[in-house]
Order: structure tokens, then C-alpha cells, then sequence
């Protein structure tokens, strides 16, 4: 069942599919249009008395294009006579046919002259005054943005707090674009920070390696200290997982 029909010249389609069909349509009304609202095939002067049959209100959409339409003088008289509310809209001024007179004793909505927020705000009243409850259509909800690879989300440089052989240790390392990281290895208390740095790679959408080799600050030789962590969590401040082979907690926070 169509809630709203609209009456209208086609000269006057701009007006009414572009700018009042899809406004009304927005508020929550059902509006047939012709054209709009024929399926195809089907013959359009039986479709149009259907419409108005099925429609509890009948917009007027009123210029001079649609006073001297003999179509809309036949869609608004069998409306009519289907005892359907009309509701006169005034699109463009013109003068009233001796025909249509009884439209000037209907109090109308002027477009012409007022804001289209404003004129739409009263024909929206007018309609819910002749007992029309629109339906608004629920909300765009627009989806949460899909969160970065993780080979993205660890650029940058990071605190990380780990436990390697149950001893606690903490990288600062800066994970560079192409593949590479570099930074400092803080170990137990008895062993000063060290120079460690390699390549890092990533399989997503979890898994961080990092190959690399730190250098003791007494010995020049450096020492291979391969790394591997599962990340569970990411956000652009935070990773939080764990890294393996002991499955230990470890925290990465970006400085």
C-alpha cells in the first residue's frame, strides 16, 4: 500500500523525482511515482488509477505545467472521487484554472517562495496531520574502518617487554620500512644495554619475527638473537600477544 501519490506535469520531473521524492522518501513515506512506481509491462493508465486507490494521500504538485495537464485534472478528479486527502503543493506560481478552483480552498504548501527545508518541513506536518505516520529508514551505519595489516601496524619505534628463559629483557627498537629494525637490547641488570639490529618480517595476520644480532658491550662479536611473537591485539599504541617457543606475555608500546 503506497502512503503517498504525487499528481504532477512531467515538465515538472525534475523537481519531483530529484528533489521532493527522494526528501519524503528520506522522512519515511512511501511515495508512488509514476514512472518511478510502474513496473515494467505494466499498462500505465491502469497503474496510475491503482495508485491513487492505493494511496491514503494525494500530493498536488501545482505549476503552470501541471494546471493545464489534462492528465493530472484526471489523476486529481478520480482521486477524488476515491475520496482520497489532497494536498496541494505549490512548485511554481501560477494561476488556478477554472477547472482546479477548488484547490484554492485548500490550504497548500508553498515551495515557491519558502526554503525547501521549511516548505518540507510543513508538508511533512500536513501529511501527519491528515494521519500519515512515516516510517524513517534505519540509520546508515557505517562500518568500522578495517584495521591495518600488521606488517603497518609495527612501523615505528617501540618499548617491548618480554621474558626470554624466564629472565626479563626490553627492546627499544625502531621497526623501519624495508624490512629492517634497529634499536637497543636491554638485558638483566648485570649486562649493559647492546646494540641489536636485522630484519623483521611478518605473517599476517598475527606473527612477528624478528631476525637479528646483538653486540655485548665488551665483545665486538656479534651474536645471533632470533625473536618470534604472536600478537592477539593491536591498537596504534599497544600490541599485546606473546612470543614463542615460551608463550610468555609480552607488550609492545609504541613510544
Amino acid at each position: 500500500m503506497a502512503s503517498v501519490f504525487i499528481s504532477y506535469a512531467h515538465k515538472d520531473a525534475q523537481f519531483v523525482r530529484d528533489q521532493m521524492l527522494p526528501a519524503l522518501e528520506q522522512l519515511g513515506y512511501t511515495v508512488w511515482v509514476d514512472l518511478e512506481s510502474i513496473p515494467g509491462s505494466v499498462e500505465w493508465r491502469s497503474a496510475i488509477t491503482q495508485g491513487i486507490q492505493n494511496a491514503a494521500v494525494v500530493i498536488a504538485a501545482l505549476s503552470p505545467n501541471s494546471c493545464g495537464s489534462p492528465y493530472v485534472e484526471r489523476e486529481l478528479a478520480h482521486a477524488q472521487s476515491c475520496k482520497r486527502s489532497i494536498l496541494p503543493v505549490l512548485i511554481e506560481d501560477c494561476q488556478l484554472p477554472d477547472n482546479l478552483k477548488w484547490l484554492g480552498e485548500v490550504q497548500y504548501i508553498d515551495f515557491a517562495r519558502e526554503q525547501f527545508q521549511t516548505a518540507l518541513a510543513r508538508l511533512d506536518g500536513g501529511l501527519r496531520y491528515l494521519g500519515l505516520t512515516p516510517v524513517p529508514p534505519p540509520p546508515t551505519v557505517t562500518p568500522p574502518p578495517s584495521p591495518k595489516p600488521l606488517g603497518q601496524s609495527i612501523l615505528g619505534t617501540w618499548w617491548i617487554d618480554l621474558q626470554v628463559q624466564y629472565r626479563a629483557h626490553r627492546l627499544q627498537l625502531s621497526i623501519l620500512p624495508g624490512y629492517s629494525f634497529t634499536g637497543l637490547l636491554f638485558a638483566p641488570p648485570e649486562i649493559a644495554p647492546c646494540m641489536y639490529g636485522g630484519s623483521w618480517r611478518v605473517n599476517e595476520p598475527h606473527e612477528v619475527f624478528l631476525e637479528g644480532y646483538w653486540t655485548p658491550a665488551l665483545n665486538p662479536q656479534s651474536q645471533p638473537w632470533n625473536l618470534a611473537f604472536y600478537i592477539q591485539t593491536v591498537t596504534d599504541t599497544q600490541l599485546d600477544g606473546f612470543n614463542a617457543p615460551e608463550r610468555t606475555q609480552c607488550l609492545w608500546r609504541r613510544r
